[in-house]
This record gives C-alpha cells, sequence and structure tokens, in this order.
C-alpha cells in the first residue's frame, strides 16, 4: 500500500511533466517515457525527507533490509533500504528494476526497454556500463541516496553519481535483475497489512 501512494504522488509530476498520470511501462515503446516514470518515481520519494542512515559495521557480510513500508514510516534507510524502496516502485510501476551492489554501497538501475539479463545475477560490470553509455541508453543507473532529506539532487545527477559508482571494475559484486528473478519463480514478499496492531 506504501508503494502505491508514492505512485499516486508520482502520476502528478507524470501529469505536469507530460500531460497524462498513468504509468505505462514499456507501453510507449519510448526509452525516454520509461525515464520520464522513473524521475516521477524519484520526485516522489524525494518529498518524502527520507534521512540517510548509515549501515551497521558488518555491512559486508550481512544486512537486514528495512521493508519499503518501513523505509517510509521510519523516514530513514540506508543506501540498500532506499534502492530496494525504490525498485519496488519501479516494479510496482510495470518496470523492469535492477539492484547494483558494489564495495560497501548499493544503487538501482532499471532497464529502459522491456528488456532482462538471461541470468538472475550479473557478474559483469561491462554489461551494464554498456548498456547505460550514451547512445546505447539500454539501462539508467541511479543513486538512490541522492534523493534523501537534505540533498535536493535532481533526477539526471542522480544518474551521473550512480554512473561513477561503476568506474573500478574491481569494486562491482553483482547487480540483481529483479524482473529475471521472477521469472525463475522468485516471488516478491508478500505486504503486511495491519489490522487491530498485529501485522498479517
Amino acid at each position: 500500500p506504501k508503494v502505491q501512494e508514492i505512485l499516486s504522488a508520482a502520476g502528478a509530476y507524470m501529469q505536469k511533466w507530460c500531460g497524462d498520470p498513468a504509468f505505462t511501462g514499456y507501453q510507449t515503446r519510448n526509452p525516454n517515457i520509461v525515464k520520464l516514470q522513473m524521475g516521477a518515481i524519484y520526485a516522489a520519494l524525494q518529498e518524502q525527507n527520507i534521512a540517510y542512515a548509515m549501515p551497521p559495521a558488518s555491512f559486508e557480510e550481512s544486512q537486514r533490509i528495512r521493508m519499503p513500508d518501513a523505509v517510509l514510516e521510519s523516514k530513514q534507510g540506508t543506501c540498500l533500504d532506499l534502492s530496494v524502496l525504490y525498485c519496488s516502485c519501479l516494479e510496482a510501476a510495470g518496470l523492469n528494476p535492477m539492484l547494483i551492489l558494489v564495495q560497501g554501497h548499493a544503487f538501482a538501475g532499471c532497464w529502459l526497454e522491456n528488456e532482462t539479463f538471461s541470468d538472475c545475477l550479473q557478474y559483469d560490470m561491462s554489461a551494464l556500463t554498456k548498456r547505460i553509455a550514451h547512445g546505447i541508453d539500454a539501462i539508467c543507473a541511479v543513486e538512490c541516496t541522492d534523493f534523501v532529506a537534505g540533498k535536493n539532487t535532481d533526477f539526471d545527477s542522480a544518474e551521473k553519481h550512480a554512473a561513477a559508482n561503476l568506474d573500478d571494475a574491481a569494486k562491482f559484486y553483482f547487480a540483481i535483475d529483479i524482473s529475471r528473478t521472477r521469472s525463475s519463480g522468485i516471488r516478491p514478499v508478500p505486504a503486511r497489512i495491519s489490522e487491530n496492531g498485529t501485522f498479517k
């Protein structure tokens, strides 16, 4: 439900920018419309005034991820929490997001056309960077810590910052292609609904 609230707020940006509040996913076959949808979701999340929280010291080993509703309610999240939140919104809008992990950091990406990688995990950084490159523009990467409170970083700058995270192949871990995981049988975590103080 919290993700749907973000999409409703993002629809207002779509209305303002292109005269149509609808999220059409890849129906238009226009990468620029896909990027507009990504930008509208980014702007709606920026409105939420979420504070960046440092990950615990054990981040390299494991990290408990806050669910999108918890991030939106507590108004704080680590880079991984923020990236999962953004990916959740992109997926709910009918897009094909990915979670990208490099040494000590996580950020998000999204296909600008209705594609996926052939595997759930992509270990080859060049497979990302060549698709992000201008002229190819098949994937758009976004630095999710840029939409936190106090930054006022626009979407284009968040794209540049994300691309800079891919400057060093030695620090690249992998990208999780979320749409590909769905076709491999990995389903989303069910929504938690609170009723009378207990979650169902």
